[in-house]
């Protein structure tokens, strides 16, 4: 072929596949659906909200709950420390079991004999 009918025979392609590449108006039913995905997208994204700050929030005041219960651990760890000092056992001692610190003349000192 020559150059002529090469390029009479490219224009004749070109303006066949023309019509194709031109807008058409859409069709009411894409246009429903897309309506409708802009719709479900809009809730989705203000339910998705709406459970972030729920969680936040719950994550708040389980932040406050732990505090409380650290602070409250700590109080009974020295609550416990507290009931094994010498001064409530020597008061349990005399109290419950009607014991006494004795005198001084009943007291005697042994030593040990240091061997050197």
């Amino acid at each position: 072929m020559n150059v002529a009918s090469r390029v009479l025979h490219h224009r004749v392609i070109a303006k066949q596949q023309l019509p194709l590449m031109t807008f058409t108006a859409p069709q009411p039913l894409i246009v429903a659906i897309l309506l409708l995905m802009i719709f479900c997208s809009a809730f989705a994204i203000v339910y998705v909200t709406h459970v972030t700050r729920g969680l936040h929030a719950n994550l708040h005041q389980s932040s406050q709950d732990y505090s409380r219960l650290y602070a409250k651990q700590e109080q009974l760890l020295l609550d416990k420390s507290s009931l094994f000092m010498q001064t409530r056992i020597q008061k349990i001692a005399e109290n419950s079991l009607n014991m006494i610190i004795p005198d001084r003349r009943w007291v005697v000192m042994v030593h040990e004999p240091k061997n050197h």
